[in-house]
């Protein structure tokens, strides 16, 4: 009878070795955590802990993570937090960081340099991903490497999921919830608000790299078979919109987001004659012309060595950003009009509190997370834009934290 014991033994660890090595994937264990902030150490990531103190699920099990444990020691005492080392360099650790939760939420950029080895953990563990990428190069070789896996096995990978790019991804998903097959969308942002370190990090890191070339392709991260039409180009001067009764400025946001809500035309199915472009608005012509000037100095300077070094020299480090009050007191209307040729169809405003890439960014990410750890995204899996992902099931959540949306029958001729 023992030797009949030995030999079921025998045969069963064989094929569970064999289906390892052909699969090429890891066997589900049980995780410890619903969720771990990776990158906690950072700016946005202690925005993000204090977020997560603030509002998750009593039941919700959590943690921090990061490769300086001096700092993550600290900020785990200070709020009371199980702390894990996670080094992007040291593979083993990235290992058995994504194999001890449900989620990773990542706030460690430049993504293209400290999260990459995080997302191909992931897809090895069929553990979710949620992170604030704007680095369109970075996610295409994401969707190249890990969707068809990720698809399969309903994995989520959700990059881009801070102000780039979840407001203007559910902006236009709510749009399109009226039924009708969307035409041209346009939508111009007034912000206010402050930069912080990590997100001149990825800017810079994308021009030094030299993938910032990969940027200007209109349809980047859409599948090569897609049936939308032409895409417009990124707009390069001032214009007046008579809809919008502004003038309209290229927003520097624009290349980033525009790919995003193309992934999610194609993939929503929002008519093949759907075209999306963004835009600041501003109330004066001398206004909107200063301001081009500025944002074409910021990326002629990106374009050389020089240029980066004495970026570098006046920004914000990694690590650091605005003062709370600054975070605060920021926000975003986002005003959406869709047309087909020059007759407006619809009209809506995202209105949103907060400094847009910190208080925003913080909401649209941990929204994110805890939709994913409740399971929110139902059967779905790949790399996903967040509407795709969640959709109706973030919006809810993000109306909850204070979101507003207004309809309009006419062009919005007065501030919100």
């Amino acid at each position: 009878m023992a030797s009949v014991y030995l030999l079921l033994s025998l045969t069963f660890n064989f094929s569970a070795i064999r289906s390892l090595i052909l699969n090429n994937t890891r066997p589900i264990l049980p995780r410890t955590y619903d969720i771990i902030i990776y990158g906690a150490t950072g700016f946005t990531g202690q925005q993000c802990t204090k977020y997560f103190l603030e509002h998750v699920p009593s039941d919700l099990r959590w943690a921090i993570a990061g490769r300086n444990q001096k700092r993550l020691e600290a900020l785990a005492k200070t709020y009371q937090r199980p702390w894990l080392y996670a080094d992007s360099e040291d593979l083993e650790s990235i290992d058995r960081l994504c194999a001890q939760t449900r989620v990773i939420l990542s706030t460690a950029g430049p993504f293209t340099l400290y999260s990459d080895a995080v997302v191909e953990a992931c897809v090895r563990h069929k553990t979710h991903y949620v992170d604030i990428s704007g680095e369109t190069p970075w996610i295409k070789s994401l969707i190249d490497r890990f969707h068809e896996q990720a698809e399969k096995e309903q994995t989520v990978i959700l990059p881009a999921c801070g102000f780039d790019s979840v407001p203007s991804d559910l902006g236009v998903w709510l749009l399109a919830q009226r039924g009708e097959a969307l035409k041209d969308v346009d939508v111009a942002f007034t912000l206010k608000g402050g930069f912080n370190g990590g997100t001149i990090a990825s800017a810079i890191n994308l021009a030094e790299s030299g993938q910032a070339r990969l940027i200007g392709k209109r349809t980047l991260l859409c599948p090569p078979d897609h049936k939308l039409v032409e895409q417009p180009k990124d707009p390069k001067n001032v214009r007046w919109d008579n809809d919008f009764a502004r003038w309209l400025v290229p927003f520097f946001m624009g290349p980033i987001n525009t790919r995003i809500v193309r992934r999610s035309a194609t993939a929503l199915n929002y008519g093949p004659q759907f075209r999306y472009q963004e835009w600041m608005q501003m109330s004066g012509g001398i206004k909107a012309r200063l301001t081009l000037g500025a944002l074409g100095l910021f990326n002629s300077s990106l374009q050389s060595k020089v240029g980066r070094n004495f970026i570098k020299l006046i920004a914000p480090n990694p690590g650091q950003g605005p003062n709370q009050d600054t975070i605060e007191n920021g926000f975003v209307k986002a005003h959406f009009i869709h047309r087909d040729e020059h007759v407006v169809l619809a009209e809506l405003t995202l209105k949103i509190a907060g400094d847009p890439g910190n208080k925003v960014t913080c909401e649209s990410l941990c929204e994110a997370a805890f939709a994913l750890a409740a399971h929110e995204q139902g059967e779905k899996g790949g790399v996903l834009t967040p509407s795709v992902a969640l959709g109706e099931k973030l919006w809810q959540r993000l109306e909850l934290r204070g979101w507003e949306c207004f309809w309009h029958s006419t062009a919005v001729t007065t501030d919100l």
